[in-house]
């Protein structure tokens, strides 16, 4: 019978030596110990060629292209431009909108155009009525409202608000 020795773990070993070590040892798999092969990484485990920042920037890029898209889903097309498509001179004159719901209901009948409804800076409004001094709803889509401050039409995504400081 052999005496037996401890073997080191072959990943504290330079590749070379585990190798000898490896390729040299006396087969203890018949006794219940496991052999050093045992030890090597299955080859399946190889590590991915792609490394771990370029994974993250892909993921990154991934997940900015999906908040793109949510963002941008099933906006209606209208000629008023967005808020924050104005110049930053307009947008500085235009008085802070809070805007708290948001109510549309579908193609109106002929005749009964005001049954959508907004909630802009705590009142309940409709196409044509004042929200502040010198804004009005001009329209009410499914997905925005479109605002006239003073001569200047544009659209504000559904319950996003303005903060003029």
């Amino acid at each position: 019978m052999c005496a037996r020795r401890e073997m080191p773990s072959l990943s504290a070993i330079p590749s070379k030596v585990a190798s000898y070590i490896a390729s040299s040892a006396v087969d203890n798999s018949a006794e219940g110990e496991p052999s050093p092969a045992d030890h090597a990484p299955p080859a399946a485990a190889k590590p991915d060629p792609v490394q771990p920042e370029e994974r993250a920037l892909a993921i990154e890029r991934l997940a900015k292209q999906a908040q793109n898209e949510l963002a941008n889903r099933q906006l209606l097309e209208h000629p008023a431009p967005f808020l924050m498509e104005l110049s930053q001179q307009t947008r500085d004159s235009i008085p802070t909108i809070l805007y708290a719901r948001h109510d549309y209901v579908g193609r109106p009948a002929a005749g009964d155009s005001g049954r959508s409804t907004v909630t802009l800076n705590g009142k309940l409004l409709r196409v044509g009525d004042s929200a502040a001094p010198g804004l009005s709803v001009e329209a009410i889509l499914a997905d925005s409202v479109v605002l006239n401050y003073r001569g200047t039409a544009f659209r504000l995504r559904a319950l996003n608000s303005w903060v003029n400081l």
